[in-house]
């Protein structure tokens, strides 16, 4: 549950007619539609009000309401491929409000193509809107070492087989030739959260004059995009589920042990037929 001082409206926006990955919002990941991760994290954070997905296709409306999704139908217009973000949200925001009959103070805008964003990272984002007076609060990575802007000033453009500097900048000299262990940090918007205030939006849009950043792991931060993302995102989720059953197995394993030790077991004899026959001894028959 959200502040009570503090309403925020969280909008997923998920239109159909994806050019790069056909069906992309509601294609299988771990199991599950992709909209179907940002739906149920989305219910998970504790800082939004109400959550809202906004889209323009009737089957990505029917696959969000199975997964509790809210939705809004939006007009065509707003589901072309060359709409921008900001009509989108202001059109859902307005329709919303309208509905409640009370302002918003502030949105979390959490696309569909970041399923590795996690409630956490939700209410962090709008916590530190709420805490830090920003306009807008926005997620991060950390841009690697190989992928470092500073290093396009060592790039090259081809003409036939001559090269020509690719950066011909004031900084080209003093910073193109840097080591890569001394490169200043860069980090990178990964799209996962969007938080803005309700007054940022109407003067200025999603990104005001005071952002702020929330960090995510680089390995959280995937946007699908390609089909190569697609199977990216799936390998990351599969890692994450078999890390977080070895976390169980491993707890569980411990608790058994301990438990075997106060019933006077030896360690090579702690398992589970033999724990439950040792319970059932020392309760006097079946343990019904």
């Amino acid at each position: 549950m959200a502040d009570k001082s503090w309403s925020v409206l969280g909008i997923i926006p998920a239109r159909g007619g994806s050019k790069g990955v056909p069906r992309k919002n509601i294609r299988m990941l771990g199991g599950r539609p992709l909209i179907a991760h940002t739906i149920e994290q989305a219910a998970l954070a504790q800082m939004l009000t109400r959550v809202i997905v906004s889209t323009d296709a009737n089957r990505i409306a029917q696959v969000a309401r199975d997964w509790g999704g809210e939705v809004l139908m939006r007009p065509a217009h707003l589901a072309q491929d060359d709409t921008p973000m900001l009509p989108v949200i202001l059109h859902a925001l307005e329709c919303m409000e309208q509905a409640a009959g009370l302002p918003y103070d502030a949105v979390a805008i959490l696309q569909p193509t970041s399923p590795l964003r996690m409630a956490r990272d939700i209410d962090q984002s709008v916590r530190a809107l709420l805490c830090t007076g920003a306009d807008t609060v926005v997620t991060v990575c950390r841009v690697g070492k190989t992928s470092h802007p500073y290093l396009v000033q060592k790039s090259f453009a081809m003409r036939g087989n001559r090269l020509y500097p690719f950066w011909t900048g004031p900084e080209y000299e003093e910073s193109a030739h840097e080591n890569r262990d001394r490169l200043p940090p860069v980090v990178r918007l990964n799209g996962a959260v969007y938080a803005i205030r309700r007054e940022t939006l109407a003067k200025d849009g999603i990104i005001g004059s005071d952002v702020r950043a929330v960090w995510m792991e680089v390995s959280r931060s995937i946007d699908i995009d390609t089909e190569e993302d697609l199977w990216l995102a799936e390998a990351i989720w599969r890692h994450g589920q078999l890390a977080q059953r070895a976390v169980i197995k491993a707890a569980d394993a411990w608790e058994r042990s301990v438990t075997a030790h106060h019933l006077g077991l030896d360690y090579d004899e702690w398992t589970e037929g033999t724990l439950v026959t040792k319970v059932r001894e020392l309760r006097g028959g079946d343990d019904r």
